[in-house]
């Protein structure tokens, strides 16, 4: 038989570790809870739901297949950051303003359609990746980065445009076609920077209306232009191929604006105050160039950058109406491989005559390798 002091002592061991056991639990559940608070939490965030950062519109609204139809006038700052079940949005009304990174790392999100929409803030389609198509009517303006890493857009489709902040396409690789642009009153620096293929249309439907009167592709006509031209706004656009912009006030045209369009053939700037360096380099295809300008060239170095060139290049028509002052040459910069290759301008018009050089017809060298420019036909406007 067992001692009493040996069952008391057994009975008191049992009791402790049912304690301890319960303790264990508790602790276990306690934390779980904590667990599930924090990830829920998370999540809210996540989608937008926290207060007063967009939650009007929770990525909960939408639907099992992936679709969200929006009624609502805005959409706040991150209201859908982080969505991954959203794969289409439709919006039946206006839209007063879609806030920063609203749709930031929507993966899934493939198109966006929409009627009227006043603001898109910075950041706000950035990193949607799978997002191929993006249809308005009428955006009065676009943010810096708006659609940042939309690596699959191919499709920007609007009737007017407003004005479009820097690097607005940054990385959209894919984007072959954009109209609205023709309405712009301001155009960033590097907005279409780099995109190769894309070609500009005048509206949504390009294809409407007379075929004679059809604007020939990749086209630029902005005739109400009232901010500065954004440095290398359009570099490397290889698909632009005619470029007219008039402005309503004295602006400047960025440095490299147009650089590297070498499909492009016409181009008139009228009204700017200054151009910036080098805006045609490597524009090996122009044929008619009017640049009018009011105040004098930004900075005194080429225009035209033709390094690089292995042909002659021809350009019909040259007229240039500003104060220049300085040495013609210095507008181009021929360091053409192989030389000597030349620059042929056969009509060269210029408002106001050079002050350091009188500019007659004939070959005008413009370094010791014999690389020239050959004007045939010299016209002073005074």
């Amino acid at each position: 038989m067992k001692s009493k002091k040996k069952v008391k002592y057994i009975q008191r061991n049992k009791s402790k570790r049912r304690k301890l056991k319960s303790s264990n639990k508790k602790g276990k559940s306690r934390g779980n809870n904590l667990r599930k608070r924090k990830t829920k939490s998370r999540k809210r965030k996540m989608y937008g739901g926290t207060p007063g950062v967009g939650s009007d519109l929770p990525c909960e609204t939408v639907r099992n297949n992936g679709e969200l139809v929006f009624g609502g006038s805005s959409i706040a700052s991150v209201a859908l950051k982080g969505c991954e079940i959203l794969t289409s949005f439709t919006a039946t009304n206006d839209i007063d303003s879609i806030g920063a990174n609203a749709f930031d790392y929507c993966y899934n999100l493939t198109s966006f359609t929409a009627n009227n929409i006043d603001s898109i803030g910075a950041n706000a389609f950035k990193n949607c990746y799978k997002l191929t198509s993006f249809t308005a009517n009428e955006i009065g303006s676009l943010g810096a980065y708006a659609f940042e890493g939309c690596t699959n857009l191919t499709s920007f489709t609007a009737n007017e445009i407003g004005s479009l902040g820097d690097k607005v396409f940054k990385d959209c690789n894919q984007l072959k076609k954009i109209s609205g642009v023709n309405k712009a009153k301001k155009i960033g620096n590097s907005t279409f920077s780099g995109r190769i293929n894309l070609h500009f249309f005048r509206d949504r439907n390009p294809n409407q209306g007379s075929r004679n009167q059809k604007p020939p592709k990749s086209s630029i006509e902005i005739l109400e232009l009232e901010d500065t031209l954004g440095s290398f706004a359009f570099f490397n656009c290889q698909s632009l191929t005619n470029v007219k912009i008039e402005v309503k006030t004295e602006v400047d045209v960025g440095d490299g604006a147009f650089s590297g369009c070498s499909a492009l053939i016409n181009v008139e700037l009228k009204g700017f105050r200054n151009l910036g360096k080098e805006i045609l380099a490597g524009c090996y295809k122009l044929k008619i160039i009017n640049l009018e300008f009011t105040g004098e060239i930004i900075k005194r170095s080429a225009i035209f950058d033709f390094t690089g060139a292995y042909t002659v290049i021809t350009i019909n028509q040259l007229v240039i109406k500003g104060n220049y002052e300085y040495d013609f040459l210095s507008l181009f910069k021929t360091e053409m491989t192989p030389t000597p290759p030349s620059v042929t301008i056969p009509s060269v018009t210029i408002k106001k005559l050079i002050s350091n050089q009188q500019i007659t017809t004939g070959e005008l060298h413009t370094d010791t390798s014999k690389q020239s420019i050959i004007v045939n036909n010299f016209e002073p406007i005074t």
